[in-house]
């Protein structure tokens, strides 16, 4: 599981979410009501990069149902920040870790602050595994804000 950094609070518990009666569903149901959010998987054993349509809403391009074409999503990354994003992909594909990234995507003619949290499950069918996620983006300059603070 994904640690949590303190600030974040406390993370839902499967047996708080159980006695609650509360499903997955209504929890994704919540969050995406509250802010818009895509939901990503790397598969590390072909390199290729699934996302859902809200994942490329966020990125500006046109949704497809195969992986997404990493050339364009990186050349809508803030060229700043894309070695740092490649650095953190490999470590954590590497390492089999989980990470957070904010990072700036272009948005017509200039940028937006986009958070990436990412954590590394293993694939019994592969020898390697596999990095899922979720980015979402940070339309209130306190988010970033609070975040930078972390």
């Amino acid at each position: 599981m994904l640690q949590q950094h303190e600030s974040h609070g406390i993370p839902l518990a499967i047996d708080d979410q159980q006695r609650l009666g509360v499903s997955d569903r209504d929890i994704v149901d919540l969050v995406s009501a509250y802010r818009r959010f895509g939901i990503w998987r790397f598969d590390l054993a072909t390199g290729h990069f699934f996302a859902s349509a809200a994942t490329f809403d966020i990125f500006g391009l046109e949704y497809t149902t195969g992986p997404m074409n990493m050339v364009a999503v990186t050349a809508r990354i803030h060229p700043d920040d894309l070695t740092v994003l490649m650095e953190t992909y490999e470590r954590a594909s590497k390492d089999c870790v989980g990470y957070h990234n904010l990072y700036r995507v272009l948005d017509g003619d200039t940028y937006k602050f986009v958070r990436s949290v990412a954590s590394f499950r293993r694939h019994k069918e592969r020898p390697v595994g596999e990095i899922v996620g979720v980015t979402y983006e940070l339309n209130d300059l306190r988010q970033f804000v609070a975040f930078a603070d972390d």
